[in-house]
């Protein structure tokens, strides 16, 4: 998996390394560290990490170079210089070196850690699940909505030297992923045990812990269905009993010593109800559902403003650094205005939990640590907020009221003017594929903020104003060397369309039958984890949302996943990027996310396009493939902009792709000559019936943008043979299509509704422009076979009849 050749074993040095992995490890584990830095779990994979970038780097000749760079490793994971001093002293007692002890880090080796920080609110709860550890109850620990329920139970596992197997409960969770199925085996190792066999026994989370003494936490128990619940209830007894009946066992199997299961779950009195529908159903646990666990509720963090501030205080202190110029108090300060907004207006922010207050504080490190040269404290404050607090606001007047709010307390007893915000944008190359006006400019700064900062990222908005295109053009315009990406051919972009039949395995893919057994087939989200690559999941809210909670250990920057088909984990390389849109739950259609997937989100407000700058963009923007006529000028894209929004809030909006087609047909229908109004009527219309009230409002309104303009309001259709073509003709514009005829076709005597549908239909194709035939039982299909034979392609048709069950 590192992608690298067999390098020599070297016993002495490989002995050292474990040796100064150990010491620090054992350093961590001091009252004293924990008190002042936080928890940081430290774990085999540091060590992993730092062998296998010191083979890449060819350094195992040298045990000075070798010490130089773990110590630079190590140091990078932790915040606080303090700390890092820390590491340095246990690398240069270990490998004797007294020139490891001066101060040497590279920031650009790995991303820092983040603490767990022990406070009285999470070491009381803490003390009671150590209590029913004691007396070997699986253990059941309630709370709001990001209030650090699994992270507690992540650490006290982590202190205990347990590996952990965590699930995340979905309403699609299904038995077989706590206890096992046969999966396809796709391994080609002649030394596999299962070498040669077709399908294979894989234990589910459940059955690994129970036999190999680990524990295993399933997250959202509430969700789960109850065929799920009822297949734990043997496990959950006072005397835990399994038997694999799936695979056919009847014996028990053995249960380890050291086995140990805990769940958490937010009581559905902490959701409101039409968030309960949308995450699939977060119910009360029955009662003897409930007898079986030993039940712990943990108190959130404390949103009273008047109420002592003390976590907060630690909270910030453990995630900021420790360098001269941080004001933890004026830190507190801040995010205590912030939750006083929230507070009052409640219904105009997203739901805010601890999760954001640790995302805003984590963001203001980040942009310390990458801009340390040019921003100053207050100031990557300032940014994180722009980031993490200020996108995520729908209200453009409230955000006003709070931003001028914070940016008053930050700049007590400082000059306004020393707020400064990086101007991510210079990180793109620019091109005419997207032109970035000033409201284009500050979505596409948002974006790149939060790339900075490595949180997974929600636009949200209405149909094509350019969420979608924004992230593709960034992704190609960037310049890669920013981000360190290790690619050689820089940072790709794999994207899943989603639907309401999308399922996880549209994003990290699923077995296929071959000659001789099964392969698997890379889905896209794991294609991009594997390379280091950005991931778009498009339409987000149209698939069910209790099949994207798969993507929550994601989200929540484990940067690791699971697949559930195969028990495989794929982690994702520096660069990887996760990003999604959506149209409001508003459209037809779309699913209301639930405030557990939605949380784990930054989120970017899209608007539609702003009057003052369509113009600019419908002038400036070219597309590969999409024409623009000769005829465009400054006042023709101002009328087309105008149009646009003249029926933004009618029955005929139009989205900015129907300007896109707009232009590419007067590019080619008639190119010199500004005829927008006729072509406009012929793309727009074709949607109404001829004699509908909607076809006339919006004929009406196409003649008072361009009054000049003369237009017939239902012009004449003519279809004939010109000199080895036939031209299809609707009052002035016309297009000849070569090699076919009308001879023995059946267009000459057919009626005029017909002709003027085939003949919309031979501009569409000539547009190269998909087409979607509308109406009640009236020859749709003959019209496409009426075209495929006047094409000569008939034989190429295939055709698809629809149902519920396709």
């Amino acid at each position: 998996s590192s992608n690298l050749d067999t390098v020599d074993y070297h016993p002495d040095l490989w002995r050292i390394a474990l040796e100064a992995h150990t010491a620090i490890h054992k350093t961590l584990l001091n009252n004293e560290f924990i008190g002042l830095h936080g928890i940081y779990r430290i774990n085999r994979s540091w060590l992993w990490e730092w062998l296998i970038s010191a083979a890449r780097s060819n350094l195992f000749k040298s045990q000075k170079e070798f010490a130089l760079h773990g110590s630079k490793m190590y140091q990078c994971r932790f915040r606080h210089s303090a700390a890092q001093e820390l590491v340095r002293t246990c690398f240069s007692k270990i490998f004797k070196d007294p020139d490891l002890i001066r101060k040497t880090i590279d920031d650009s080796f790995v991303k820092s850690e983040m603490p767990y920080v022990l406070t009285d609110r999470t070491l009381a709860t803490l003390k009671q699940v150590c209590f029913n550890m004691n007396i070997k109850q699986p253990i059941l620990v309630t709370g709001a909505e990001g209030c650090g329920k699994s992270e507690l139970l992540l650490t006290l596992a982590w202190f205990c030297g347990q590996r952990v197997h965590q699930l995340n409960i979905t309403p699609e969770t299904e038995p077989s992923a706590l206890i096992g199925q046969l999966v396809p085996n796709d391994s080609k190792d002649e030394n596999d045990p299962n070498y040669g066999q077709k399908l294979i026994w894989q234990d589910g989370y459940v059955t690994q812990a129970y036999t190999n003494g680990e524990w295993v936490l399933l997250d959202n128990l509430g969700v789960a269905e109850s065929s799920v619940l009822e297949r734990l209830n043997p496990v959950l007894e006072q005397k835990p009993m399994l038997v694999l009946t799936e695979r056919g066992d009847v014996n028990e199997q053995t249960i380890h010593d050291d086995y140990q299961l805990v769940a958490t779950m937010t009581p559905p009195d902490n959701r409101s109800q039409s968030q309960n529908n949308a995450s699939g159903s977060a119910n009360e646990l029955s009662p003897a559902l409930y007898n079986r666990f030993a039940v712990i509720h943990m108190p959130d963090i404390s949103f009273d403003v008047t109420h002592d501030s003390q976590e907060l205080l630690q909270i910030t202190k453990a995630l900021l650094s420790d360098e001269p110029g941080i004001d933890y108090t004026l830190t507190v300060e801040f995010c205590r205005a912030i939750l006083e907004f929230y507070i009052k207006h409640t219904k105009s922010f997203s739901k805010f939990t601890m999760r954001n207050i640790i995302r805003l504080l984590d963001s203001a490190y980040l942009l310390q640590l990458r801009f340390k040269t040019t921003l100053d404290f207050i100031s990557s404050l300032w940014t994180a907020y722009h980031v993490t607090i200020a996108n995520q606001i729908k209200d453009e007047n409230l955000r006003k009221e709070i931003t001028d709010h914070v940016k008053k307390l930050l700049t007590k007893n400082r000059s306004s003017t020393d707020l400064r915000q990086p101007i991510f944008t210079d990180w793109i190359h620019k091109s005419d594929e997207h032109i970035l006006t000033e409201s284009r400019l500050n979505y596409a700064n948002a974006v790149l903020g939060a790339v900075t900062c490595n949180i997974p990222l929600l636009l949200e908005g209405p149909a094509a104003v350019g969420k979608t295109a924004l992230i593709s053009y960034l992704c190609k315009n960037l310049k890669t060397q920013i981000f360190n990406n290790n690619s050689n051919s820089g940072i790709q972009l794999e994207r899943v369309n989603n639907t309401d039949t999308t399922t996880i395995q549209d994003y990290l893919g699923t077995f296929l039958p071959v000659n001789d057994g099964f392969a698997f087939q890379k889905g896209a989200l794991y294609r991009a984890m594997e390379n280091g690559w950005w991931f778009l999941a498009d339409e987000f809210n149209l698939a069910d949302p209790s099949v994207m909670n798969m993507l929550f250990p994601l989200l929540e920057g484990k940067n690791a996943i699971t697949i559930p088909t195969s028990g495989k984990i794929i982690t994702a390389k520096p660069g990887f990027q996760f990003f999604a849109t959506q149209n409001d739950a508003s459209y037809a259609n779309r699913y209301q996310l639930p405030v557990s997937l939605r949380n784990r989100f930054l989120e970017v407000q899209f608007g539609e396009f702003l009057d003052n700058e369509l113009p600019q963009i419908i002038l400036q923007r070219n597309e590969l493939g999409k024409l623009k006529p000769k005829c465009l000028t400054k006042d023709s894209a101002k009328e087309l902009a105008q149009f646009y929004h003249r029926v933004l809030r009618t029955r005929s909006r139009i989205t900015f792709r129907e300007l896109v087609k707009w232009l590419h047909r007067h590019a080619f229908l008639s190119p010199n000559k500004e005829l927008w109004s006729t072509i406009g009527a012929l793309l727009l219309s074709a949607k109404y019936p001829v004699e509908s009230e909607a076809r006339e409002i919006l004929i009406k309104d196409l003649k008072e943008t361009w009054p000049k303009i003369i237009m017939s309001t239902n012009p004449q259709v003519e279809i004939k043979d010109i000199g080895g073509q036939v031209r299809f003709r609707e009052g002035e514009l016309y297009v000849d299509v070569p090699n076919i005829t009308l001879v023995d076709s059946l267009v000459p005597s057919s009626p005029e509704t017909f002709l003027r549908s085939l003949t919309r239909l031979a501009l569409a194709v000539a547009a190269k422009e998909p087409v979607l035939l509308v109406g009640p039982t009236s020859c749709k299909t003959l019209l496409v076979e009426t075209w495929t034979n006047l094409s000569n392609r008939s034989h190429e048709l295939i055709k698809v009849h629809l149902t519920p069950d396709t």
